[in-house]
């Protein structure tokens, strides 16, 4: 896929990479950064970074018999691929960029100048930004939402992200070919779904809140 830079971007997740067979999760790492050079200027997003690059000592997974386990492997590989990314001339541009939630888990050495040296935090969607991916979902929709105001359903949308507002669209879409049986999705469909994906989130936030009481209160008196 390519983006407004026009720029070709190769996206790994975690899922990616990881394999079962021995060597095979660094060999992903390797194959990676040339397919990135061989397509240069390119741009590489990893999605799942403290998955895929943990801060090294908290992966109980990994072996000690000294040779380091799995996730240490990929790291180092990763952190050789990346030096190798402003090496000699003629390889290539190459952009990286990490994806995570966890900044927190993040090995050190990869925040170190040269490697992923500029933290960029993406804050929660305003409400013109969750108006605007109503509109690209909804335009991917099998129904015609021309008429719909969504800035009026983002006013109303507090606290969401821009997979809430995803999530909407589908969910409207889905009850209105259901249950309606309407060519047109209109603001009130959305606004619907919204409101039962709300109720739905606290009636789980509930159960969790109630079930974690009684496991305490068996904790108690066992």
């Amino acid at each position: 896929p390519f983006s407004l830079s026009f720029l070709p971007f190769l996206t790994f997740f975690s899922a990616d990479i990881f394999n079962k067979y021995l060597g095979e999760s660094e060999a992903s790492i390797r194959r990676l950064f040339p397919r990135a050079r061989a397509s240069s200027p390119c741009v590489i997003i990893i999605d799942e970074l403290d998955s895929i690059a943990a801060r090294r000592g908290l992966d109980d997974n990994d072996s000690n018999d000294g040779s380091g386990g799995v996730s240490e492997r990929v790291l180092s590989q990763l952190l050789n691929e990346m030096d190798g990314i402003s090496g000699s001339a003629g390889r290539g541009v190459v952009f990286v960029i990490g994806v995570t939630n966890r900044p927190d888990k993040v090995d050190d050495a990869l925040l170190r100048p040269g490697r992923f040296d500029r933290l960029v935090h993406v804050g929660m969607p305003t409400k013109s930004d969750i108006a605007d991916v109503l509109r690209v979902a909804a335009a991917r929709a099998p129904l015609d939402a021309t008429d719909a105001d969504f800035d009026g359903i983002a006013s109303r949308m507090n606290g969401a992200s821009a997979a809430d507002a995803v999530a909407a669209v589908r969910a409207a879409v889905l009850a209105t070919v259901i249950h309606g049986g309407k060519e047109r999705l209109t603001a009130g469909d959305v606004a619907d779904a919204w409101a039962a994906l709300e109720r739905q989130r606290i009636d789980v936030a509930e159960y969790i809140t109630v079930n974690t009481a009684f496991a305490r209160q068996r904790a108690t008196i066992a």
